[in-house]
Formats: structure tokens, sequence, C-alpha cells
């Protein structure tokens, strides 16, 4: 229903169709057109082939950043280099003057929370609950979660038998010793699997829940940093390997929502305008 007074007008540029229309005083608002996932199955073919497409945006992704990714990225980069100056001392004081009992038993509890086992039992527990009760978001989040974990796994795995970084219990005096022979290819420190796993499940969960659960993030995140700090409580990671690989898994959780292959990412948006004399709306809708 056309809006009165208003004087549409279509364009078409690119692959996007737009329409501006002429209104008073409109505030902006966004559409999105599939809030809700449809047809989730894991043997989607879009699904599937999402493995490949999400792998290649994970790793062409420095290709694409705008000013504000490689900020967010020289951030993560300067914080990590800094932990890595600082690592031999953290890992003294947390050991001298943090460590507890107490603490053990609490973090080592926690720790399961970036457990390979337990990411893959809540994905297929929730893929299973989803068939169950016919929630199409319960399953989704699930297959999800595996995307973001294999990803997550294939990436880690990469980097530590590249770097081949030696864990704190195996030379507590040397945090700069990377490239060593004594270090297991598939089992050096850098960057932590667990941080990685554990952020990358809290992410998928909070974005894909995030309008039925926006406490949701409260919960996960701080169970994901206590993962973290148990890894580093455990000498079996130095802390600049858990913020690295925190922020991995936090950054391809959300990109592996960003496009479930479950919804439609072609949405459409009203975009607020201002020309001359006139306040407006402009739909946009990728064709």
């Amino acid at each position: 229903m056309p809006l009165p007074g208003a004087t549409p007008s279509m364009m078409t540029s690119g692959s996007y169709q737009s329409a501006r229309i002429q209104t008073a005083h409109q505030p902006a608002v966004s559409v999105n057109s599939a809030a809700e996932p449809r047809n989730v199955s894991i043997l989607s073919a879009d699904y599937l082939l999402s493995y490949p497409e999400n792998a290649w945006r994970m790793i062409s992704a420095p290709v694409n950043f705008d000013t504000n990714d490689w900020l967010v990225a020289g951030g993560v980069a300067a914080a990590t280099g800094l932990l890595m100056l600082a690592d031999k001392e953290i890992n003294d004081t947390w050991r001298d003057d943090i460590h507890s009992g107490t603490l053990d038993d609490v973090l080592d509890a926690m720790e399961h929370f970036g457990d390979s086992q337990t990411i893959l039992i809540t994905a297929g527990a929730g893929y299973v609950l989803g068939e169950l009760v016919g929630t199409e978001r319960d399953k989704e989040a699930a297959l999800l979660i595996a995307q973001s974990f294999l990803l997550s796994a294939g990436l880690t795995q990469g980097l530590k038998i590249g770097l081949r970084r030696d864990r704190p219990d195996d030379s507590r005096d040397d945090q700069f010793s990377f490239f060593s022979s004594d270090s297991s290819k598939t089992n050096s420190a850098f960057p932590s699997g667990h941080a990685t796993n554990a952020f990358s499940m809290a992410a998928v969960l909070t974005n894909v829940y995030e309008q039925n659960a926006p406490w949701l993030g409260w919960v996960l995140y701080p169970l994901a940093t206590m993962t973290s700090l148990a890894r580093v409580n455990n000498e079996r990671h130095w802390a600049s390997d858990v913020v690295f690989g925190g922020a991995l898994g936090y950054f391809i959780g959300r990109m592996v929502v960003r496009h479930s292959p479950f919804r439609n990412n072609d949405s459409v948006s009203l975009v607020p305008i201002s020309d001359g004399g006139y306040n407006g709306l402009r739909i946009v809708q990728k064709i």
C-alpha cells in the first residue's frame, strides 16, 4: 500500500534494487526479511556448501577488511604481542600468588566447556532436540556450532603445526619458544584450542538466540573466559595463547551465524535519506 503523499521512484544499480519513498520525517528502521531460520537440515545442500564458502571467507578475510576491521585486527595483534612479552611474568605470578586448590576445582570444572567432546555433544543433542520438538532455531544453532568448531579446529591446528610453540609446562622459562623441535606439531601451545572452541560456541549461541535470550551472552562469555583461565591455571597455555584463541573463536562464531545458510541473507533494508527539501526512506533489496 503506498504511503499518503509518497512519490516512489525505482532504481537498479548492480545487483541491488532500491526504491526511494518521499515521506515526512520518518524514523530510520531496518527490516530483516528472514529473522527466523527455515528448512534447517543437516543434509541441506546449502549447509554443506557453506563449509567451503565460510572457510574461504575466513582465509581471505584480510583482503576484504575495511578500516574498522583493520583497527580491530590490529588491536588483537597488539594485545597478543604485549601479552607475549609478559607471558612468563604472568605465568609465575599466577603459579606463586593466585593458584590454589579451590581455584583448581572451579577452573577444572569450567575447562570442560572448551573440550571438543563437549562441543560435539552439545551440537548433536541440540540437533536431536530440534528434530524432536520441531524447533528450527535449535537445529540451526546445533549445526552452526558444529561448523564453527570444525572451521576453528582447522585454523588453530594449522597455526599450531606452523608455529610449534612450547607449552608453559614444557618450557616454563621461555615464552618465546616458537618453532621448537621438542614441541608436538599438533599439540603446541599457540593458539589455545580450548579458548577458540569456548568462544566460538558462545558467539554462535549468543547470536542465534539474541532475540529470544538477550541475556545469554552474560552467561556464556564468562564461561568461555573461565575456560581460558583454566588453561593458564594448569600451565597448558600462556596468556597470549588464550587471548588470541578466544578472539579467533569469537569472530569465527559470529561469521558463521552472519552467513547462516538457513536464513535469507538477501534482506530488505529501509535506509533514511535526505535530499534538499524532503526526508525519506530508501528501500534496498538484493536481487
